[in-house]
């Protein structure tokens, strides 16, 4: 019952997970996802906007670290359209941050980011998390894709094992 259905949920979640890996270096979770599509408009996650961004590779890296907790997070062109965003997010009750592009890029190109090799930090704590070392490195993500791959297996085989469980109590 209860253990196969949160057994099939988490599969469901590493397959999209998985799935995304084939086309994006790093993919959303499922709260992030929600937020984004619930912030909605044209926005671009926090790490594309980054990536788009004139940094040498290590105000890069900093910047990654920094916001490795917010790298899906939307980031907009105008406040105007941050501002609506965060008022769908605030009507949903999704407590998620929105970012503006240009403050943003002033923080990641000039703003003080203290690194050593554990995390990055301001006001704000970052780690370098699986997520930030795909970006950084994407020959990585072929790691991640097998990690996947042994979670959705190893779910696969729990969730028979459950069924097989049940059909012998019934």
């Amino acid at each position: 019952g209860l253990a196969i259905n949160e057994r099939e949920g988490n599969l469901l979640e590493a397959q999209t997970l998985r799935a995304g890996l084939d086309r994006e270096a790093i993919v959303a979770g499922k709260v992030a996802r929600e937020a984004a599509s619930i912030a909605g408009g044209k926005h671009l996650s926090l790490h594309a906007a980054i990536d788009s961004m004139p940094l040498d590779q290590d105000r890069r890296e900093r910047a990654l670290t920094l916001f490795s907790a917010l790298l899906h997070a939307p980031v907009y062109g105008t406040a105007e359209e941050a501002r609506e965003a965060a008022a769908r997010l605030e009507d949903a009750g999704i407590e998620a941050p929105v970012f503006l592009q240009s403050e943003l890029e002033g923080f990641c190109r000039t703003g003080e980011i203290s690194m050593n090799a554990a995390f990055a930090h301001t006001w704000l704590v970052g780690i370098r998390t699986r997520q930030v070392e795909c970006l950084l490195d994407p020959s990585l993500v072929e790691r991640e894709k097998a990690r996947h791959d042994q979670i959705i297996q190893e779910l696969t085989q729990k969730i028979a094992s459950l069924k097989e469980e049940r059909g012998q109590y019934s």
